[in-house]
C-alpha cells in the first residue's frame, strides 16, 4: 500500500464497515494493528475511522460522504439549539485503553516458566508482572559486571542490562504482592550477604582486640628495651610494631534498596559498585521527593544511573568528596494510571528530560477477572528459579564468554553471527518506524530508548541459559536475540496504550461511561464532575478536555449559562446528556 494512498483506503473500508454494522471499537482495534497501516499514525487512523463513523448518520436523513474520490465532506457539527428530537446519534468513543495482546506464556524463558506461572495462578496476577520483576531483578544482580556490544565492529557502543520497569493499576490490585512474591530470591540473597557481613564483622572486631593486645605487648616491651639502651631490641620492636596493620572493616554487600537519599546511594554505590535496585511499592512517593525544594539534583542523579556506565562525582561542603565509577541503578516498582498520567503529560507539554522514557519495562495489561484460588505453593519451583539468581550473581563473565580489551574495565558479550543478523534486521526497521512515525513525540523517544533493552534483555536471557546449562558459554545466541524482539514488541503496544491514556484521550469515554449509567444529575456542570474525583477527571484541564470531545461526539451539548451564585464569580456553563446513550446502549460505544 503506497503511503500516499492508505488515507482514502482506510476512509473507503471504515465506510464500507460502517454501513455493514461493525462496531467503531472493533475497526479501530484493528486499525491501529494492522501491518498495512503501520507507520501510519495512531491519532490520523483514529481521526479518519471516527471521522467517518461520525458523519455517517442516515437514521437521521443525515447524508453520508462520498468517498469514491477519497474525499470527504467536512463533518457537520452538531446542533446545540436543536430540540430533543433532533439530537445526532451520538458516534462511538474512543476505547478508554488501547487495546495490547494477550501475554503469551511463551516470552517467560524456560528456566524461569514454573515459578513465574506458579506466582501469576496463586496470586491471579496478569502473568507479565512477575516476569517484569523477573528481569528487573536479573539486570540489577548483573549490573555492570559485565555487558553487551551489540556491534561486531564498532566497539564504542556497549550496554550493560540493568533496567527500570513498572507495573501500572489501579489501587488495590495486588501490585505489591505480585512484586514482593516475584522479588523474594533477591531479598533472600540480600538476608544471606547480611548475615554473612555481620559474621565477618565479628570476627573483624575479634581480629581488632587481637592486633590491639599485640600492640600494648609491644609498646611495653619497647619501653623497657628503652630504659636498658638496648639498641637490637628496639630496632627489632620497632619492625614489629610497623608491621602490624589493622585489616579493612567488611563491606556489605547489598542487592536491594527501598528508601534511601542521594547522598546514601551513592555511599552504598561506592561499597557496592556493580549496582543496586532502588524497589519502591508505589513510585509516586519517589517521583515527588524530587520535586521538593533542595532535591533537584536528585532527578539528575538517577537520570545519570540508569545507563550504568558513567561515572558520578559529588563534592560537597561539609561532606567531603564522593565518586562512583560506573554508576549503576536498577528502578522497580508500581504506579496508579492517573499518577504516571501527570507525569506523562507533564513531558507533553514541553517537561520532558527523558526520565519517564527510561522505564522501558512498563506494562499495564487487561486485569484478571477474580477466581478464588487456594493451592499449595510450587517450592520446587521457586527453589529452582532462586538457585538460579544464585549462580547468575556467582557468574564469572569472562568465563561465560565475555571478553575484554586492554583498558576496558566492564568485559562485554557479541551477539553470534545468527543472532547478529536478528539484532541488525529489527534496529533498521525499528529505526525507520520511528524516523517516519507520526506518534507523539514522548512515545518516540521512548520507543527509541529500546536500542538499550533489546540487546540487554537478550544478554540476561543468554546468561540465563548459561546457568541453567541450557547452553554453553560463549556469545549471545540467536534464541536470545529472538526472544528479545518478541519482548521489545510487547513492551512497545504497553508503552502506546500507557502515552495514549496519558495524552487525556481516554477521559472522554470514561465521563461517558459515568454519564450513560446516571452517575450525574440530567444537567450538570464541569465542577459537578470535577466534585466526584473520578479516574483521569480530577483537574479543570482534563475534565474541560473530556466535555469537548464529548460535545463534539453529540453526547452532550451546552444548555445554558449557570448564573453566577457569588459575587463575582463566574457563570457555569451547564451541560445535558443525549438522550439516545440511555437506550441503545452506549456501555459498547464507550469500550
Amino acid at each position: 500500500m503506497p503511503s500516499q494512498g492508505r488515507n482514502d483506503w482506510l476512509a473507503a473500508l471504515a465506510l464500507f464497515c460502517n454501513e455493514r454494522g461493525v462496531l467503531e471499537t472493533d475497526m479501530l482495534s484493528w486499525a491501529l494493528t494492522h501491518p498495512a497501516l503501520h507507520g501510519h499514525g495512531e491519532d490520523r487512523i483514529m481521526k479518519t475511522v471516527s471521522g467517518i463513523y461520525r458523519e455517517k448518520v442516515s437514521d437521521h436523513g443525515t447524508k453520508v460522504a462520498d468517498y469514491s474520490h477519497g474525499r470527504a465532506a467536512s463533518p457537520r457539527p452538531p446542533s446545540t439549539k436543536a430540540s430533543e428530537a433532533e439530537w445526532p446519534t451520538p458516534a462511538a468513543l474512543s476505547p478508554r485503553l488501547r487495546p495490547v495482546p494477550a501475554f503469551n506464556e511463551n516470552l517467560f524463558p524456560p528456566a524461569l516458566r514454573p515459578a513465574l506461572r506458579d506466582v501469576a495462578h496463586r496470586l491471579q496476577c496478569p502473568p507479565d508482572w512477575p516476569a517484569v520483576a523477573w528481569m528487573v531483578m536479573m539486570g540489577a544482580v548483573v549490573g555492570n559486571r559485565c555487558g553487551i556490544r551489540p556491534k561486531q565492529l564498532d566497539t564504542g557502543w556497549l550496554e550493560v542490562p540493568n533496567l527500570w520497569g513498572a507495573i501500572v493499576a489501579d489501587p488495590s490490585k495486588m501490585k505489591t504482592p505480585t512484586l514482593n512474591a516475584a522479588l523474594y530470591p533477591l531479598k533472600e540473597l540480600d538476608r544471606v550477604a547480611r548475615n554473612e557481613h555481620r559474621d565477618n564483622i565479628r570476627s573483624h572486631e575479634a581480629e581488632a582486640e587481637v592486633l590491639k593486645a599485640r600492640k600494648e605487648a609491644i609498646k611495653k616491651k619497647l619501653t623497657r628495651a628503652a630504659d636498658k639502651g638496648i639498641e637490637d631490641d628496639l630496632m627489632s620492636l620497632q619492625a614489629q610494631l610497623a608491621n602490624l596493620e589493622a585489616t579493612s572493616a567488611p563491606v556489605a554487600r547489598r542487592y536491594l534498596v527501598n528508601d534511601s537519599t542521594v547522598e546514601k546511594l551513592v555511599e552504598l554505590l561506592i561499597d557496592n559498585p556493580r549496582g543496586l535496585l532502588v524497589f519502591r511499592d508505589e513510585l509516586t512517593g519517589l517521583l515527588l521527593t524530587w520535586e521538593k525544594q533542595g532535591r533537584e539534583t536528585d532527578r539528575q542523579f538517577y537520570l545519570e544511573a540508569w545507563n550504568g556506565t558513567g561515572d558520578y562525582g559529588s563534592d560537597r561542603i561539609g561532606r567531603g568528596s564522593s565518586y562512583v565509577q560506573n554508576c549503576c541503578l536498577s528502578l522497580l516498582g508500581g504506579i496508579q494510571p492517573d499518577k504516571l498520567a501527570n507525569y506523562l503529560r507533564q513531558t507533553q507539554n514541553g517537561e520532558n528530560d527523558g526520565m519517564t522514557q527510561r522505564f522501558s519495562l512498563l506494562t499495564w495489561p487487561d486485569p484478571r477477572p477474580f477466581k478464588y484460588i487456594d493451592v499449595v505453593p510450587d517450592h520446587a519451583a521457586h527453589a529452582d528459579a532462586a538457585e538460579l539468581l544464585r549462580r547468575l550473581d556467582a557468574l564469572d563473565p569472562i568465563k561465560a564468554g565475555a571478553t575484554i580489551r586492554p583498558g576496558d574495565l566492564i568485559p562485554a558479550f557479541h551477539f553470534d553471527l545468527a543472532a547478529q543478523e536478528v539484532f541488525v534486521a529489527w534496529l533498521t526497521k525499528w529505526q525507520l518506524a520511528l524516523e517516519s512515525s507520526d506518534e507523539s513525540p514522548a512515545l518516540v523517544q521512548h520507543l527509541a530508548k529500546y536500542r538499550k533493552l533489546f540487546p540487554a534483555l537478550a544478554l540476561l536471557f543468554h546468561l540465563l541459559e548459561i546457568v541453567s546449562g541450557a547452553t554453553a558459554p560463549g556469545p549471545v545466541s540467536q534464541w536470545a536475540a529472538e526472544l528479545a524482539e518478541q519482548w521489545c514488541a510487547y513492551f512497545a503496544a504497553h508503552a502506546r496504550r500507557i502515552y495514549a491514556y496519558g495524552a487525556n484521550g481516554s477521559n472522554a469515554a470514561t465521563l461517558g461511561e459515568h454519564i450513560s449509567k446516571g452517575h450525574l444529575k440530567a444537567n450538570f456542570t464541569a465542577r459537578d464532575i470535577q466534585r466526584k474525583g473520578w479516574q483521569g477527571l480530577t483537574d479543570k484541564v482534563a475534565v474541560a478536555t473530556a466535555l469537548e470531545d464529548l460535545v463534539e461526539a453529540s453526547w452532550i451539548r451546552e444548555l445554558h449559562a449557570q448564573p453566577a451564585s457569588e459575587v463575582g464569580r463566574p457563570h457555569s456553563t451547564v451541560y445535558e446528556a443525549n438522550p439516545s446513550i440511555f437506550l441503545k446502549g452506549p456501555e459498547s460505544r464507550a469500550h
